[in-house]
């Protein structure tokens, strides 16, 4: 199957994930949510331990470690965006990432891509400035307020963080499998959260009640996320695939979560956020040129 149908596929996973998470975050707090999510992810790969690789050497290990690692602070200000701001801002808003994504992969990748599909990156960058524009005036701390401006700077964080981790996973892939790979990030996410989590707040009190809660929700976010994930990282596991196309075209699930996501929830500026997002479909559609 080509790289690009892998990523589709997931985008279309991501988007779903992405909306069910926002709906368990009106009512549960983004460290105890990412706890429990980290936690049923780690178990939910358990079934597939036959083909998990335990016996890794110093290189692998130290990698899946730093991977581990970041993505607590790539994941945690993401979460907490999430729940204080609207999905339709928040997704956009972090298209903006793949433009350091490109640098990043062509300084440590190697990678470079062609005029068109620069191009149709730098179309999916413009979209998420016009749909900042019917939130903030741009740049887009200028007008929100103060707690909007705490959030955006969470997502820039998010997307800063979450760059590095793309390039090192790209690179970790040459040397385990993807269950490998989704194993150990979320045993050593799960493992991080679980000291936050006990240290600054309730332990196993809040996590009991997030599952009471919600384990509906969780075990289809769960499920998605698991679909999603192994999707990309199938694709980005192909030699051929370069991680400065793949991730932008992942971005696609904006589309859907902006539609789908300000729908449900009633959200502002859906007609206008849909517009600017469809700039961005046609930058995602240069990207499989």
């Amino acid at each position: 199957m080509e790289w690009y149908i892998l990523v589709l596929l997931s985008s279309v996973f991501l988007t779903i994930q992405h909306v069910l998470q926002k709906r368990v975050l009106f009512r549960e707090h983004a460290t105890e949510y990412l706890t429990v999510f980290c936690f049923l992810m780690w178990i939910a790969l358990l079934p597939f331990r036959s083909r998990i690789t335990f016996a890794l050497d110093t290189t692998s290990l130290l990698l899946l470690f730093i991977i581990g690692t970041l993505s607590i602070f790539t994941w945690l200000p993401w979460i907490r965006a999430y729940r204080h701001m609207e999905i339709s801002t928040v997704e956009p808003l972090r298209n903006v990432g793949p433009l350091l994504i490109i640098f990043l992969a062509y300084v440590f990748l190697g990678e470079t891509i062609k005029e068109i599909h620069f191009f149709g990156v730098l179309l999916i960058v413009f979209g998420s400035y016009l749909l900042e524009r019917t939130v903030f005036r741009f740049p887009p701390l200028q007008s929100a307020t103060l707690p909007q401006r705490k959030y955006v700077v969470h997502v820039f964080l998010s997307m800063l963080v979450g760059s590095v981790v793309a390039i090192l996973v790209k690179i970790a892939l040459r040397y385990v499998n993807v269950p490998t790979l989704l194993f150990y990030t979320f045993f050593i996410a799960s493992f991080y959260m679980l000291i936050i989590q006990f240290i600054k707040y309730e332990g196993i009190y809040d996590i009991i009640k997030v599952i009471r809660a919600d384990w509906f929700l969780l075990l289809l976010i769960v499920v998605t996320t698991l679909i999603s994930d192994y999707l990309h990282l199938a694709a980005l596991a192909m030699p051929t695939t370069l991680l400065s196309l793949a991730v932008p075209l992942r971005r696609l699930s904006t589309l859907f979560v902006t539609v789908i996501g300000g729908e449900l929830f009633h959200e502002h500026n859906i007609f206008q956020k849909t517009l600017a997002c469809l700039v961005m479909v046609v930058g995602s559609y240069l990207l499989i040129l």
